[in-house]
């Protein structure tokens, strides 16, 4: 599994995906602050959590996206994962070194995004609440990228990458469009999003409790571990 998180891991960090995303987040911070006034009434705090957000999310989305389609799929469909399982290499050692490394380069992604929040937050003069906000935010974006590669991984293993992509854009749109009431009673096959968008606190400038956000992270380990399992399983069960 390690050997497959590394050559995996190395791939990702070769691709300039993960630096545009990185790029393009903090170039967005930067000009936050101008349109403060017109966007966020002259809060300079939210009008920058709000770029580094939007940002870091669309790239999460987009990393699962690619790996629905280049990093699972692509090499099933032209049978690259054959040589690797015919050598003593376990389903779940596969798709847990594929996922791990999806996994690691979010984490940096956010590690950079709460680096340059810090100096933000230093330059600008935010106070600690306004600094723990902007943490809880890219707690909340990376919670939802565990919930999405882990839910990329399984549908490419079960249905392909082509349909996989589009069932998972379809999957985190119902996600935010189901009502919260209903939530609780399909939150084992849609992913609950809208629990994990805490735009209504953060424009409020509070924080929420930390056993939520502490359930949040439970939720997204628990269903993320669920999909990895399935689809080591619906791999190991198909012909190559």
């Amino acid at each position: 599994m390690f050997s497959i998180y590394l050559i995996t891991l190395k791939q990702l960090l070769r691709h300039s995906t993960i630096w545009y995303i990185n790029l393009f987040a903090i170039v967005s911070s930067e000009l936050a602050p101008p349109f403060a006034e017109l966007f966020t009434f002259g809060r300079v705090e939210l009008a920058v959590i709000d770029a580094v957000q939007a940002c870091v999310y669309v790239g999460i989305l987009l990393s699962a996206i690619n790996a629905c389609y280049a990093l699972m799929g692509k090499e099933l469909n032209e049978k690259v994962a054959l040589t690797l399982f015919t050598k003593p290499l376990s389903m779940h050692s596969f798709v847990l070194g594929k996922y791990w490394a999806l996994l690691s380069c979010i984490l940096i992604v956010c590690m950079v995004q709460s680096l340059w929040m810090y100096k933000q937050a230093f330059v600008l003069g935010w106070s600690n609440l306004g600094f723990m906000i902007a943490l809880m935010a890219i707690y909340s974006v990376f919670c939802q990228g565990v919930i999405l590669l882990s839910l990329a991984v399984f549908l490419t293993a079960s249905i392909g990458p082509l349909l996989g992509i589009f069932t998972l854009i379809s999957l985190w749109l119902i996600g935010y469009i189901v009502p919260q009431s209903f939530l609780p009673y399909i939150c084992w096959a849609v992913p609950p999003f809208k629990w994990y968008d805490l735009s209504p606190v953060i424009y409020e400038g509070r924080m929420v409790s930390g056993v939520y956000l502490l359930l949040l992270g439970i939720f997204a380990l628990a269903y993320s571990s669920f999909c990895v399992i399935l689809a080591a399983r619906v791999l190991k069960r198909k012909e190559f």
